[in-house]
């Protein structure tokens, strides 16, 4: 045997010796702000914790590293404490059962947070609910300076503000305002009219200050102001491609949207112009008016085309049917309109509202129009024949605005008791809790994509929502409601009161609760 061969089964040797002898390895975990805190753990720990999370699971199939970190501030007792729980392949959390203190229960829920342990977060939330919900508590929650302060995340405040809700330990006569989550672009002048651009990445709102607004859809930034009109702007709109704007208030006025360049001044109207609307292939412009009539214009000139009368009062509202061969028009007779649009032929004279019809719009599909009233309801009609469908009850106030989602399985109404509800459009149902704001709701609309809505108010805010009843319920507003509902009950200063009444959206005059 020659010496190179030696050598090599040497080696072999040597490296099954190693392989051999070596020592299981140590599993470790770290975790604080700063993961400067460290633990041994075992390996069934190690496992039970890398299976319990899909955090930890998905890092630990693309680095097979024997530590875990969980960058949450958490004492050593609870870490281990979430070991124990998770150590248990049944998950069979009680946390009701233990002694943990508000401050053990903050660092375990955040825990099961950044973890996603689901079994786990559902207990804490419960727990939480029970606690905060509990009427011995709220004067903790006042003296405390408000649970605000506690070091969750708005999204598990908002899940706990859920579960308070559906226990049914805040009744919903209680709740008002529920708000889903994500923007509240506020300004100092009321808001009449908002529309999302086709790519849904700006909203354009018309404005109390006589301006036409473009925001950021995304961060509620204010991107551009438009100046030009004398008068409050009552309608805003969109081209298709998103290029132009529309607007109307004493006259009309067509935008260049990516500049805010003034193209066009359409003057022909001869009182105040309500409503306008583009056609869907943006070739023309509808508008509705308080001299009774409707017109529709050339929209890359601004020259009048067509004059349409039939109403025997102001025209609040109009829009084109999906395929752009209808119009219809609501007005201050009570009566809506199905218009031919390219002849401008009235088809179809639609009867059932008692009241001014505020607001009117096609369901995607074109098949259907719903309507919204003065005499605090809405209405589904059949767009072919105009025979009255459906009737829509659960509003205190005048009906603003209306619109369908462009899936056409959900309405959205804004209204004067200042909520805004979202029904199911094949049954009427109404999807509960509702929104709101602190004033009356004229505009509502939904994202291009169907998933947020925007409302536009006179208490000069432009909200953004989810249109999915998916549970982000304001926590402020839900504890507040219940301090509020409890006051009696409570040793609150006259400062508490009034923050209390701001965070919990009570206004003057409503209903005692």
């Amino acid at each position: 045997m020659n010496l190179v061969r030696q050598l090599s089964l040497v080696a072999i040797a040597l490296q099954v010796m190693s392989l051999w002898t070596a020592e299981p390895p140590t599993y470790r975990i770290e975790f604080g702000s700063n993961l400067s805190q460290r633990a041994i753990i075992s390996k069934k720990e190690f496992d039970a914790l890398i299976n319990a999370s899909p955090v930890l699971k998905s890092f630990h199939e693309t680095d097979e590293t024997s530590t875990i970190s969980i960058p949450v501030d958490a004492s050593a007792k609870m870490v281990r404490k979430l070991l124990d729980q998770v150590a248990n392949p049944a998950l069979n959390i009680s946390l009701g059962k233990k002694t943990y203190s508000n401050q053990e229960l903050t660092e375990i829920t955040n825990l099961a947070s950044f973890l996603n342990i689901q079994p786990l977060l559902t207990a804490c939330i419960k727990e939480w609910s029970k606690r905060l919900a509990s009427p011995k508590n709220l004067q903790r929650a006042v003296d405390d300076k408000w649970i605000k302060n506690l070091p969750l995340n708005q999204d598990i405040k908002s899940l706990i503000a859920q579960e308070i809700f559906n226990s049914h330990l805040l009744s919903y006569k209680c709740i008002k305002i529920l708000i889903d989550k994500d923007q509240n672009v506020n300004d100092s002048s009321y808001e009449t009219s908002v529309r999302y651009s086709p790519d849904g990445r700006q909203i354009a709102s018309g404005s109390g200050d006589n301006t036409v607004k473009i925001w950021d859809a995304a961060t509620g930034n204010l991107l551009k102001k438009l100046t030009g009109h004398t008068q409050y702007v009552s309608s805003v709109r969109y081209s298709p491609d998103g290029k132009q704007i529309a607007s109307g208030a004493e006259a009309i006025k067509i935008w260049e949207a990516a500049t805010g360049n003034l193209l066009h001044t359409l003057t022909e109207h001869t009182y105040w112009v309500n409503s306008v609307d583009y056609s869907p292939d943006g070739k023309r412009i509808v508008s509705g008016s308080n001299d009774r009539t409707i017109k529709i214009w050339d929209a890359g000139t601004g020259n009048p085309l067509n004059t349409l009368r039939g109403h025997a009062d102001k025209v609040l509202s109009v829009a084109y049917s999906p395929d752009g061969k209808q119009i219809v028009s609501g007005s201050d007779d009570h009566t809506i309109n199905i218009w031919d649009a390219a002849t401008g032929n009235l088809l179809h004279t639609l009867k059932g509202h008692t009241y001014p019809v505020n607001s009117v719009a096609y369901s995607p599909d074109g098949k259907h129009i719903v309507s919204g009233s003065g005499d605090r309801t809405i209405k589904i009609w059949d767009a072919g024949t105009g025979n009255p469908l459906m009737t829509l009850k659960g509003h205190t106030g005048t009906v603003w605005s209306v619109a369908y989602s462009p899936d056409g399985k959900q309405i959205v109404s804004g209204s004067n008791d200042r909520t805004i509800k979202i029904w199911d459009a094949a049954t009427g149902d109404l999807f509960k809790p509702s929104m709101g704001h602190a004033g009356a709701v004229w505009s509502v609309t939904y994202s291009p994509d169907g998933k947020q809505i925007a409302s536009g108010s006179h208490d000069g805010t432009i909200k953004i929502w989810q249109s999915a009843w998916t549970g982000a319920i304001d926590f402020d507003s839900v504890l507040s409601r219940m301090i509020f509902k409890h006051r009696n009950n409570l040793k609150l200063t006259t400062e508490q009161l009034d923050d209390i009444k701001r965070r919990a959206h009570i206004q003057a005059g409503d209903e005692e609760i």
